[in-house]
């Protein structure tokens, strides 16, 4: 009889002390438990993935813990708070609502209001397949805006391309202020985001000639100063030998550079034969075939024809 009770003693003292274990670590698991409690706070987050231009409802939050010292600023502790508010940038799920990427007031003029910051402007125009980049240009790219026009007038009107803004995002192409997929899409439209100085020279680049865009690299902010190019400078790029005249003209449609070279007139001398006949004979000497127009280059004499002999001073009538 003495076995089974020391069986059932040291049974009762190994359940004991497995639940005094037990306990503890309950315990202590319910004290951690509630030393993070006091460490995280309610916030409200997206309970979907909320799109540009969605209105915030009942059914799109709800509740999650988070860490009181990493809150992200204009977070909330009440669902209700952003109850009825329209997003202006997407949210993903489990995303903390937070005021700045939400609009509070009435919305009356579409979605692309949302997008403009205070003191820039939305600004659409018009491109076409090669200016759109063959369709890659997308929302929220970045963009240099090329201008080609005439400078001058009449005669003098000569060709010049020039960058004449640069690191300009785009809003949207043709109606669309979200691309889903990286997809190539041909529109005529584009908005760009521009201050007012900019819009004011974008409106005068739009009409005076053509735009093209060239596409930036995300990372890439750098404003880059250039003078902009003519035909000449053009034709010269990759040489180091400037083109003759008539080709730079031909090229270029801007008529001669330099002053026309006009032949030189003619020397007229009236000479008297036999005392009865008189004839005007023109030619030219050597030195005024030679002599350069006023205002055109010198060049290099040629070989004229022969002038003929001197006639005489005066006829002597015959005795």
């Amino acid at each position: 009889m003495k076995k089974p009770v020391v069986f059932f003693i040291l049974a009762g003292f190994a359940a004991v002390l497995a639940s005094m274990v037990v306990y503890s670590a309950l315990k202590r698991k319910e004290a951690e438990v509630e030393q993070a409690r006091v460490k995280t706070v309610e916030v409200a987050v997206a309970a979907h993935e909320l799109a540009l231009g969605t209105k915030i409802e009942a059914g799109s939050v709800k509740m999650v813990r988070w860490p009181r010292d990493a809150m992200p600023v204009g977070a909330s502790s009440d669902p209700r708070a952003f109850l009825g508010s329209v997003v202006k940038i997407a949210f993903v799920e489990n995303e903390p609502l937070v005021a700045s990427k939400l609009f509070s007031g009435e919305k009356t003029a579409g979605v692309m209001p949302l997008l403009i910051p205070a003191g820039m402007r939305a600004m659409s125009v018009p491109v076409d397949e090669v200016g759109d980049i063959a369709g890659f240009v997308l929302p929220h790219a970045r963009v240099d805006v090329l201008v080609a026009l005439s400078e001058g007038g009449g005669g003098n009107a000569s060709n010049r391309a020039k960058i004449v803004l640069e690191n300009i995002e785009v809003l949207a192409v043709a109606q669309t202020i979200e691309q889903q997929h990286d997809e190539p899409k041909v529109v005529k439209v584009v908005t760009l985001l521009v201050t007012p100085e900019e819009a004011e020279r974008l409106t005068l680049a739009s009409h005076e000639g053509g735009l093209r865009l060239a596409m930036r690299n995300y990372n890439d902010s750098k404003i880059v100063l250039t003078p902009g190019v003519d035909v000449p400078g053009v034709l010269k790029a990759y040489s180091n030998r400037p083109l003759p005249g008539p080709q730079l003209q031909a090229a270029s449609g801007r008529g001669p550079r330099h002053a026309v070279v006009r032949p030189p007139r003619p020397v007229e001398v009236e000479v008297m034969r036999n005392g009865q006949s008189r004839e005007a004979i023109e030619f030219v000497n050597d030195a005024a075939r030679a002599r350069p127009a006023k205002g055109a280059p010198a060049a290099a004499p040629a070989a004229a024809p022969a002038a003929p002999p001197p006639p005489p001073a005066a006829a002597v009538p015959a005795s």
